[in-house]
Parts: structure tokens; sequence; C-alpha cells
């Protein structure tokens, strides 16, 4: 017994030590004990707190990979590219191309005295037919103080509803309204009933070239910026938007020497944006706009058109542009697109002495599958239609078999957002 009582009271004592011990080095790491401090969400949906601060972040993007073919019935080459593929490494007719996309964007805010205080930066790059975007090239870079704006972002003259979706953007079908970025100095009014006015100065370059490449015109420096406002409405019947902008135009020549003008240009533009009711998500999209010496303000997006030839500056030059289309949605996760443009300019002969585009036509349609939230697969096919000015002698002495050209181009695209 007193052996058995001598085992007990020794292993207690060690029991007791142990635990001693135990607390000791617990006592020693409080972070073993207390644990990683959660992480909260913010009040704004997909937006999460960064962990001692006051600051909400959300990292956005996508991966996109197409594949598709063209064919056109233009013969000359150079880049003329009416189905969208800016690549002269191919061909003009029966051309097969693959690509890729990718964008990554960072949007923070936090709640100040002067209201929410927002930075936004989206980069982006593309590799189409083997000729790789290299670094990423900024699309998006802006902060919001309350009601104030500074930075690149579309353009208050589009910065209201989209256009009918085209989910193979390198396609570039006539009549893409979203197409103009440009820095800017923005206040919003917030008049009331889903009522809001928008008053920007922005700066021309950015419709110059900046977002424009092949440009002919030789711009010169403008003493002014750009002076843009919309109204925009929005309702439970959809929204709609009208935009006005002032720019003054200024140019050198358009491939013709000792040419010099200096005007002021104008353009405007009503799009609207209608839910159609009964459905599960259907839109109607109507876009028209109309200018005078800023052409560059309704770019159509096509890729031989006024985005090549007629930059902001393009001041004898008047042009108007129409597009229109159907968003139906067959079930929640499979949706399809019917949609149309038309673009006219008038040129001054005196001042363009060389052929330019007259009319694009463009016809699209597509199906996109979201076979899981966030990944698209969809098909899609593109008819444009463009027309030359001049004589058919002139645009066959220039190198074109004729001097209408119409294109077809069918693609595949797999789109991943996050």
């Amino acid at each position: 017994m007193k052996a058995l009582r001598t085992l007990l009271l020794g292993s207690a004592g060690a029991a007791m030590l142990f635990t001693a011990g135990t607390v000791a080095q617990a006592a020693d790491a409080p972070e073993a004990v207390k644990g990683r401090e959660p992480v909260w969400r913010c009040d704004t949906a997909g937006f999460i707190e960064y962990p001692g601060s006051d600051l909400c972040f959300k990292i956005g993007g996508y991966a996109k990979a197409w594949i598709g073919g063209a064919d056109e019935d233009w013969t000359t080459g150079e880049g003329i590219d009416e189905y969208g593929v800016r690549d002269d490494l191919h061909t003009t007719d029966n051309t097969f191309f693959m690509g890729a996309q990718g964008r990554l964007n960072f949007d923070i805010r936090n709640a100040t005295e002067f209201g929410v205080v927002r930075a936004f930066i989206e980069m982006w790059a593309t590799d189409n037919n083997g000729n790789s975007g290299g670094n990423f090239t900024l699309r998006h870079a802006f902060i919001q103080i309350g009601n104030w704006l500074m930075g690149k972002t579309w353009s208050t003259f589009r910065s209201g509803p989209g256009t009918p979706e085209q989910h193979i953007e390198v396609f570039a079908a006539v009549g893409d309204q979203r197409t103009v970025r440009a820095v800017q100095i923005r206040y919003t009014f917030n008049v009331g009933n889903g009522v809001t006015i928008n008053v920007a100065i922005e700066d021309p370059a950015f419709m110059q070239g900046g977002d424009f490449e092949g440009s002919h015109i030789i711009d010169s420096r403008n003493e002014v910026p750009d002076f843009v406002a919309n109204i925009q409405i929005k309702g439970s019947w959809g929204s709609a938007q009208l935009s006005g902008a002032v720019h003054q135009a200024s140019g050198t020549g358009f491939l013709a020497p000792n040419v010099n003008r200096r005007e002021v240009g104008w353009a405007t533009m009503l799009s609207v944006a209608i839910d159609v009711p009964g459905t599960m998500g259907d839109v109607i999209y109507l876009a028209g706009a109309y200018a005078d010496g800023h052409m560059g303000a309704i770019d159509t997006g096509a890729p031989y058109s006024w985005s090549d030839n007629l930059p902001g500056g393009s001041v004898s030059i008047s042009g108007w542009a129409v597009v229109g289309g159907w968003e139906h949605y067959w079930s929640q996760t499979l949706r399809s697109t019917i949609a149309a443009s038309h673009a006219n300019n008038d040129y001054d002969a005196d001042f363009h002495n060389v052929l330019n585009i007259d009319t694009a036509t463009s016809v699209w349609a597509n199906l996109v599958w979201t076979i899981v939230p966030q990944l698209d697969l969809g098909v899609e096919v593109v008819w444009t239609q463009n027309k030359i000015t001049g004589t058919q002698a002139q645009c066959i002495a220039a190198g074109f078999a004729s001097c209408t050209a119409s294109a077809i181009a069918v693609g595949a695209q797999a789109t991943r957002s996050f």
C-alpha cells in the first residue's frame, strides 16, 4: 500500500509539473491561443476589408481565348481587315486566326468625411495571331471622391447604356459605342428620381491617336479641352442617356500637304436600353449619333472606319451612326444577341483628296452558354460591308478590286471572369 501511495503521489506531481509547463509556454506564445484575426466582408458585395485598415478592395478581370476564320472579297492587303483582325501577317481572304486576351483590375474604396473615396485601375493585354502585346497596357485609372472623378475611363459622352453584346471583341463590328476612353475631370449632379447630370472636361489627345491607331491626320496642339455633358435617366423600364460634346478640331493634313484648318466641332448621341417585361432579362438596345467636325466622339469601333481614319481632329467631316439589337435569355445560362449597325460619313473632297470609307454596315449574331458561374462559351458570326468614296476606276487604280467590300467572320470564344 505504501508503494502504491508513493506511485500515485509521484504521478500527480508529474502531471502538475507538466500542466504548469504547458501553461507557461502558452503564456509565452499568446498568438497560439488567440489565433488569426478574421477578415470581415465589406458592405459592398464582392469586397473584403484589408485587415487593420478601413479599406475595402476587390480584384477582378478575365481571361479570354478565341478561334475563328474569315473570308472577304477585297484582294488588296495592308490590314484592310474588314472582319476586325488587325494583323498584317495574314492575307485578307480565307483567314484563320487564334488569340487570347487578359484583363486585371483593382477596385479600392473607403468611406471618408468627403464621401466614398475610390481608386480603380485596369490593365489589359492581347496576343492575336502571333502578335504579342507584351506588357499590360493601361485601360482605366481613375480616382473618385464623392461626386468627383479624375483620371482615365469611359468618356462622359459614352458612359451611359451599352450596345448589343459582341461576344468576340476582336471582330470589332461597326456600331460599338463604348470604344472611347479619355482622361477627364467629371462632376456628377444627382437630381433624384433616377436622373443624373454629368459635366466634364476631357483631354482631346485621347481622341486623336491615344485610343485610335493608323491616323493619317497630323494633329495640332489643342488650346482648350473638350467640353462634354450628359443627362442619364434610370427606371424600372431600363435606362437612357443624351450626350453632347464640343471640340476644338485641328489638323494639318489628311495625306495632303499644306492644309491647315481650325474649327469647332460638336457631336451628340442618344442611347437607350429597354428591359423587356415578362422575360428572364431580355434587353433591347438602340443608339444613334451625329457629329460635325468631331467624328472621334462617335467612333464606331470598325477596324478600318472612323477609328483608323478619323480621329477627333477630323475638322471637315460630318456623319452619323445607328445601332440596335436584342439580347435574349433562353434560360438563366443561355443567351443570344442579334444586332445591326450602319455608319455614314460625309467628306469634304477638297480636304480629303484620297479614298475613304463612305458607309459601313455590320450585322452580327451570337449564342453564349454560361457553363458554370463566370465561365462563358460562345459562338458568333459577323458580316460587314464597307463602301469607298470615289469611282470604280479610282478604287482599282488604288489596288482595290472594287469600291465595295464585304466580309464574314465566324468564331468561338471562352471567357473566364473573376
